[in-house]
């Protein structure tokens, strides 16, 4: 039966489907520079050559384009991999063909599920001692072989595995030569590939009395302090030897809970004196935060200035309870198909040191003071410690959590009107989603990559 998942994704309404879902939305460009308009215009021949070549084993992937990231002045640049708008359909046909293979590894874990698995964890006062690991390196030091190998014991089917390999091996501009190490990050099928790669590393604690959790390359584990040192050489024995894998001595850490709190996917973690979980917000977190807060209040002081001229007060304290209370939304993501939480009180919702809400209320509250707002315009801004509230005990009911999937075109306009939209370009509802996507579902995005750029 399996070896008919790849033909059955190239049924022509499945990969219609599939199109529909993952170019229409998507905006970067590869190195043809081929838009959705002009892709559009071309679909249906390029579903065509799409099954017909994956069918035929000669589809060949066109050279990723370059973007590079820059995180902090002090560190190297992030390579993101962007392909043609043809080959990332055909990376989607990949990864939903492999999830049917590997089910378990059909989603990564979000940061703050992480967490609440080591603050359970913290919790049950078993542990006195952590380590700290990274890998250098990790998307670009993936042996092809050995992801070869993993696969080859589950998929049976060559003309996946032909596929799985070009799109791996297929280097990024102005690299000319196929590639023989390494996964391109940025590509749908890089987070599947890493976790099946990483597969027999995550099982290791199976029957070992220490716990470990691992987020892409950052490693964490927590063992009896008398243990630590076992366990330290056989998981670097074991990344090194079996996995071709580099640790980074330059970011490890161990010490005892009690002694020493760690930052962990932008948190910070520790047991307190009392042997209580301590679970908060990473201090340079906390600063990201009041920064953007500050940006946007900026922003709205200056909003006379060139650039500037249709920032309302109604958009101003839009924009900032967007930064408080995040949203919940499906059509943001268009590939998703279940809702997903957007935003900084969902990503830090495992806290237990709420102080540091708070202090954030009272940080906004002391910078709009003397803003020029009517008070009942004030009144209108929101507060991080009721949407912790609402989102940890009352997430189901709740009206606090901004949901513009349940917004009519009439609501959307609404908001719209923030921004001084004129009403002759919001005549029809499709109108109205392109420029709300435009708008706010860009804001909410912008936030998302904000908070995700301060994990590690």
């Amino acid at each position: 039966m399996r070896r008919k998942l790849l033909k059955s994704q190239l049924r022509v309404r499945n990969i219609k489907s599939l199109s529909e879902k993952t170019i229409k939305f998507y905006h970067a460009t590869g190195l043809d520079n081929i838009n959705y308009s002009t892709y559009k215009k071309r679909e249906d021949a390029y579903l065509n050559d799409i099954r017909k070549d994956i069918i035929a084993s000669k589809y060949k992937f066109v050279r990723y384009k370059e973007k590079l990231i820059v995180k902090s002045r002090h560190a190297f640049p992030r390579c993101i991999s962007i392909p043609t708008l043809k080959d990332k359909l055909t990376h989607k046909i990949i990864l939903e063909t492999l999830k049917e293979y590997y089910p378990s590894k059909a989603r990564t874990q979000l940061p703050q599920e992480c967490i609440k698995e080591i603050r359970e964890e913290l919790g049950k006062g078993k542990y006195t001692f952590f380590i700290k690991l990274d890998l250098s390196n990790f998307y670009g030091n993936l042996n092809h072989e050995l992801l070869e190998g993993q696969l080859k014991m589950v998929v049976k089917d060559k003309l996946l595995l032909r596929l799985i390999l070009s799109a791996i091996k297929t280097p990024t501009f102005p690299e000319q030569k196929q590639e023989t190490i390494g996964i391109p990050q940025g590509l749908s099928i890089s987070n599947i590939l890493a976790h099946i790669y990483m597969q027999d590393f995550d099982s290791l604690t199976i029957e070992e009395d220490f716990f470990m959790i691992r987020y892409v390359d950052d490693i964490l584990i927590l063992c009896h302090q008398g243990d630590q040192e076992l366990i330290y050489n056989k998981l670097r024995s074991f990344l090194e030897n079996n996995l071709k894998l580099v640790l980074n001595s330059k970011k490890e850490m161990r010490s005892a809970l009690v002694d020493d709190s760690f930052d962990y996917l932008g948190y910070e973690l520790g047991l307190t004196k009392g042997n209580k979980p301590l679970v908060s917000v990473k201090k340079k977190n906390m600063e990201k935060i009041e920064k953007r807060i500050i940006n946007l209040i900026t922003k709205y002081k200056y909003q006379s200035s060139e650039g500037w001229k249709n920032f309302s007060t109604d958009a101003f304290i839009f924009e900032l309870n967007i930064i408080i209370t995040g949203a919940i939304a499906k059509k943001i993501d268009e590939q998703s198909d279940t809702h997903k939480r957007y935003g900084w009180i969902f990503f830090y919702s495992q806290i237990n040191q709420l102080d540091r809400l708070y202090h954030l209320d009272n940080f906004i509250s002391k910078q709009v003071k003397n803003l020029n707002i009517p008070t009942n315009d004030k009144k209108k801004i929101k507060k991080f410690s009721k949407a912790y509230r609402e989102v940890r005990y009352n997430l189901a009911n709740t009206n606090y959590i901004f949901r513009p999937d349940n917004l009519s075109a009439d609501d959307k306009k609404e908001i719209l009107r923030y921004y001084n939209i004129p009403i002759v370009k919001l005549r029809t509802d499709t109108d109205v989603e392109k420029f709300f996507r435009k708008i706010v579902y860009k804001k909410i995005k912008e936030n998302e990559i904000d908070i995700l750029q301060g994990i590690s």
